[in-house]
């Protein structure tokens, strides 16, 4: 089963597709197609790439936040092999919705990120033009999430970007979700279910020493 965000490559598709901004109704029909793999005993992969969810006060009145928990929390309960893979931007919980999975995998020059840097600027600092400096507060490059335990491997990326060579991206991204179900599939299905849970239930937990 293979789903994801279609952000679109000029303006006018962009806008199209809200700049790949689910609403309620587009979580809501992940859930299903995660039942659905459930039942059929697919593995799953799904492709990140959004700034966030849709914030509109009409997604927020149909329970945009409710279908976000809902599609995390059927992920959580799968017992298929799931990964998830960063393609471009990984935004909120927007992206987390469909990327609770077994692995996670990130392209070289992607970002993965709570909030998007101007939006944590003008929150914390009221300045939107501050993004940079929020940007390296936010550590949302591929590398900061693998050193914090976020995703499992960083895909590289062809010189100049994916966006470059784009069938030689696709060929590298194949390899590495072929190499990680290798060894997904040879695990059972309650045993995925737990590994999954404790992944994500381990994530920010730190130990602090007293000082001497």
């Amino acid at each position: 089963m293979v789903l994801g965000h279609q952000k679109g490559r000029n303006i006018q598709e962009r806008q199209y597709r809200n700049f790949a901004m689910a609403k309620p109704e587009g979580y809501r029909k992940a859930v299903r197609l995660f039942e659905m793999a459930e039942r059929f005993k697919l593995p799953v992969i799904t492709f990140v790439d959004t700034p966030a969810a849709d914030p509109g006060v009409e997604s927020e009145s149909r329970g945009i936040s409710e279908a976000i928990a809902a599609s995390m929390f059927k992920m959580f309960e799968l017992t298929v092999p799931t990964i998830s893979v960063i393609i471009g931007e990984g935004g909120s919980g927007g992206a987390i919705g469909i990327a609770a999975s077994n692995r996670v995998l990130m392209q070289e020059h992607a970002i993965y990120s709570v909030i998007p840097p101007e939006g944590c600027a003008a929150i914390l600092w009221r300045a939107p033009e501050k993004g940079d400096k929020a940007a390296m507060a936010l550590r949302l490059t591929a590398q900061s999430a693998l050193e914090l335990g976020l995703i499992d491997e960083i895909i590289a990326e062809p010189k100049g970007g994916a966006h470059r060579r784009v069938t030689e991206a696709i060929g590298t991204v194949r390899m590495a979700i072929e190499e990680h179900f290798k060894e997904l599939v040879k695990v059972k299905g309650p045993v995925l279910k737990e590994q999954r849970y404790q992944k994500f239930r381990k994530m920010g937990i730190f130990e602090s020493a007293s000082p001497a």
